[in-house]
Protein backbone atom coordinates (compact mmCIF):
# COMPACT_ATOMS: atom_id res chain seq x y z
CA UNK A 1 0.00 0.00 0.00
CA UNK A 2 3.15 2.18 1.04
CA UNK A 3 4.51 1.63 -2.50
CA UNK A 4 1.21 2.51 -4.26
CA UNK A 5 0.46 5.83 -1.84
CA UNK A 6 4.15 7.29 -2.99
CA UNK A 7 3.77 6.55 -7.02
CA UNK A 8 0.36 8.13 -6.52
CA UNK A 9 2.02 11.48 -4.79
CA UNK A 10 4.59 11.33 -7.09
CA UNK A 11 2.89 11.12 -9.82
CA UNK A 12 0.24 14.24 -8.72
CA UNK A 13 3.64 16.28 -7.87
CA UNK A 14 5.04 15.17 -11.34
CA UNK A 15 1.59 17.16 -12.34
CA UNK A 16 1.96 19.76 -10.33
CA UNK A 17 5.34 20.52 -12.08
CA UNK A 18 4.26 21.15 -15.44
CA UNK A 19 0.09 21.48 -14.83
CA UNK A 20 -0.14 23.59 -11.71
CA UNK A 21 -1.71 22.15 -8.36
CA UNK A 22 -4.24 19.56 -9.05
CA UNK A 23 -7.19 21.64 -7.34
CA UNK A 24 -6.05 25.13 -8.49
CA UNK A 25 -9.51 25.89 -10.43
CA UNK A 26 -11.64 24.86 -7.39
CA UNK A 27 -9.39 27.10 -5.21
CA UNK A 28 -9.42 29.75 -7.49
CA UNK A 29 -13.32 29.31 -7.96
CA UNK A 30 -13.63 29.91 -4.25
CA UNK A 31 -11.25 32.72 -3.69
CA UNK A 32 -13.61 34.62 -6.32
CA UNK A 33 -16.78 33.31 -4.24
CA UNK A 34 -15.01 34.94 -1.06
CA UNK A 35 -14.31 37.89 -3.07
CA UNK A 36 -17.56 38.56 -4.70
CA UNK A 37 -19.82 37.82 -1.20
CA UNK A 38 -17.16 40.31 0.64
CA UNK A 39 -17.71 42.92 -2.37
CA UNK A 40 -21.82 42.73 -2.16
CA UNK A 41 -21.60 43.34 1.70
CA UNK A 42 -19.51 46.38 1.35
CA UNK A 43 -21.85 47.75 -1.40
CA UNK A 44 -25.08 46.64 0.70
CA UNK A 45 -26.47 44.41 -2.15
CA UNK A 46 -28.51 41.26 -0.61
CA UNK A 47 -29.54 39.50 -3.63
CA UNK A 48 -28.53 35.95 -4.03
CA UNK A 49 -25.95 35.03 -6.25
CA UNK A 50 -26.08 32.37 -8.03
CA UNK A 51 -22.29 31.40 -7.83
CA UNK A 52 -22.89 30.28 -4.68
CA UNK A 53 -25.46 27.23 -6.01
CA UNK A 54 -22.79 26.41 -8.83
CA UNK A 55 -20.13 26.04 -6.44
CA UNK A 56 -21.86 23.91 -4.10
CA UNK A 57 -22.77 21.41 -7.26
CA UNK A 58 -19.01 21.80 -8.63
CA UNK A 59 -16.84 22.70 -5.93
CA UNK A 60 -18.19 20.58 -3.09
CA UNK A 61 -16.87 17.21 -4.52
CA UNK A 62 -13.59 18.57 -5.61
CA UNK A 63 -13.13 20.20 -2.28
CA UNK A 64 -13.94 17.32 -0.16
CA UNK A 65 -11.39 15.20 -2.53
CA UNK A 66 -8.61 17.73 -1.81
CA UNK A 67 -9.46 17.41 1.84
CA UNK A 68 -9.06 13.92 1.74
CA UNK A 69 -6.11 13.43 -0.20
CA UNK A 70 -4.62 15.86 2.37
CA UNK A 71 -5.94 13.72 5.39
CA UNK A 72 -4.24 10.50 3.16
CA UNK A 73 -0.98 12.69 2.97
CA UNK A 74 -0.71 13.18 6.56
CA UNK A 75 -1.46 9.66 7.31
CA UNK A 76 1.21 8.45 4.82
CA UNK A 77 3.50 10.60 6.59
CA UNK A 78 3.10 9.74 10.02
CA UNK A 79 3.44 5.83 8.88
CA UNK A 80 6.38 6.51 6.47
CA UNK A 81 8.57 7.16 9.75
CA UNK A 82 8.25 2.89 10.28
CA UNK A 83 9.31 2.52 6.86
CA UNK A 84 12.37 5.52 6.21
CA UNK A 85 15.97 4.18 7.68
CA UNK A 86 17.39 7.24 8.26
CA UNK A 87 14.16 9.23 9.48
CA UNK A 88 15.18 12.65 8.83
CA UNK A 89 14.04 12.77 5.46
CA UNK A 90 10.35 11.98 6.81
CA UNK A 91 10.46 14.20 9.67
CA UNK A 92 11.65 16.98 7.77
CA UNK A 93 8.32 16.31 5.56
CA UNK A 94 6.43 16.40 8.08
CA UNK A 95 8.07 19.78 9.01
CA UNK A 96 7.12 20.72 5.64
CA UNK A 97 3.71 19.50 5.64
CA UNK A 98 2.68 21.03 9.18
CA UNK A 99 4.55 24.65 7.92
CA UNK A 100 2.88 24.22 5.09
CA UNK A 101 -0.36 24.12 6.16
CA UNK A 102 0.22 27.05 8.99
CA UNK A 103 1.38 29.34 6.16
CA UNK A 104 -1.90 29.04 4.32
CA UNK A 105 -3.74 29.60 7.63
CA UNK A 106 -1.55 32.75 8.02
CA UNK A 107 -2.66 34.25 5.21
CA UNK A 108 -4.71 37.59 5.19
CA UNK A 109 -8.60 37.01 5.39
CA UNK A 110 -10.56 38.39 2.70
CA UNK A 111 -12.54 40.53 5.09
CA UNK A 112 -9.69 41.74 6.65
CA UNK A 113 -8.24 43.25 3.57
CA UNK A 114 -8.59 46.98 1.93
CA UNK A 115 -10.55 47.62 -1.33
CA UNK A 116 -7.16 47.50 -3.14
CA UNK A 117 -5.72 44.19 -2.28
CA UNK A 118 -9.52 42.58 -2.54
CA UNK A 119 -9.00 44.10 -6.36
CA UNK A 120 -5.64 42.70 -6.71
CA UNK A 121 -6.33 39.24 -4.67
CA UNK A 122 -9.46 39.05 -7.27
CA UNK A 123 -7.34 39.86 -10.31
CA UNK A 124 -4.73 36.98 -8.53
CA UNK A 125 -7.83 34.22 -8.51
CA UNK A 126 -9.05 35.58 -11.99
CA UNK A 127 -5.49 35.00 -13.90
CA UNK A 128 -5.19 31.49 -16.16
CA UNK A 129 -1.60 31.13 -14.70
CA UNK A 130 -1.32 27.58 -12.92
CA UNK A 131 1.94 27.25 -12.09
CA UNK A 132 3.78 29.36 -10.26
CA UNK A 133 7.40 29.60 -8.95
CA UNK A 134 6.25 28.86 -5.29
CA UNK A 135 4.20 26.02 -7.13
CA UNK A 136 6.86 23.98 -8.73
CA UNK A 137 9.62 24.67 -5.63
CA UNK A 138 6.95 23.07 -3.81
CA UNK A 139 6.55 20.24 -5.84
CA UNK A 140 10.08 19.46 -6.66
CA UNK A 141 10.88 19.00 -2.87
CA UNK A 142 7.90 16.55 -2.25
CA UNK A 143 8.23 14.56 -5.62
CA UNK A 144 11.62 14.14 -4.14
CA UNK A 145 10.56 12.70 -1.22
CA UNK A 146 8.19 10.50 -2.77
CA UNK A 147 11.11 9.65 -5.20
CA UNK A 148 12.97 8.93 -2.11
CA UNK A 149 10.38 6.97 -0.60
CA UNK A 150 9.68 5.10 -3.69
CA UNK A 151 13.37 4.08 -3.76
CA UNK A 152 13.45 2.99 0.06
CA UNK A 153 9.94 0.93 -0.05
CA UNK A 154 11.42 -1.02 -3.32
CA UNK A 155 15.37 -1.67 -2.77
Amino acid sequence: MMEFLSILFFAINMFTIFEGPVFSETAKKAKLLEITEEERKRTGDSSKNSAIDDFAKDGCVQLMMALCLTALEATYLIVAIGYDPLKIPTLLAILFFISSIIASSLKKKVKNMSDSELAIEKAKAQSNKNVTFSSVTKAVIWGTYFGYMIYVLVF
